[in-house]
């Protein structure tokens, strides 16, 4: 006579699941349950389902539990949207902290007679008597930049208003324009200028 096992199988997903069509799946589900208490099972095939096993429900070990048993239900949106977020998070955060911030000094070394490019749509020209030159997507525009409370400050000349001020940070060649921490865009810093942007 074959042990008896109580387990309870729970999907975390929610789409219906199509029944099994071979007994290899129905025998690899049954060896995933068979645990004591709560367990997380390996992905079933290429629906990538994830198991829960609680102590309910009588099966024999080397059975599988009958479908009537299996509750399935999707991982929930908002979950989803949450663990993408905290994976895209820490990535974000690792790769930012390699970037500093620069003080109005180091912005006006780094960038006086520099051009800044993100290498395909804009291009800006920091000239050392505060004229800028940007190319953006073909057409050039003129503006100024100054430094001010330790922000780059960028006026283009077809915007009469208020200068839009934005930290800057760099790692070696690369910066990036922030506003409040959110980066703006973000560039390579370089020599001489490459007008196919």
């Amino acid at each position: 006579m074959a042990a008896t096992r109580t387990i309870h199988v729970r999907w975390i997903r929610k789409q219906e699941m199509s029944p099994m069509q071979t007994s290899d799946e129905r025998a690899r589900l049954s060896r995933s349950g068979v645990s004591h208490g709560r367990i997380a099972a390996s992905l079933v095939r290429s629906r990538r389902l994830f198991l829960r096993v609680n102590s309910n429900d009588a099966v024999k070990v080397g059975e599988t539990a009958p479908f009537a048993m299996v509750r399935k239900r999707w991982m929930s949106p908002l979950t989803l949207a949450l663990a993408l977020f905290a994976i895209g998070s820490s990535e974000a955060i690792a790769q930012n902290a390699s970037f500093k911030l620069l003080s109005a000094a180091q912005i006006r070394a780094k960038l006086t007679n520099k051009y800044v490019s993100d290498n395909a749509h804009w291009l800006h020209h920091y000239l050392p008597d505060g004229r800028l030159v940007l190319v953006e997507r073909g057409r050039e525009k003129t503006g100024r930049w100054f430094v001010r409370n330790g922000q780059l400050c960028l006026v283009r000349s077809e915007r009469i208003s208020e200068p839009e001020c934005l930290d800057i940070y760099a790692q070696g060649r690369e910066v990036e324009y922030r506003d409040k921490g959110q980066v703006i865009a973000a560039g390579s810093i370089r020599s001489s200028p490459d007008r196919s942007h």
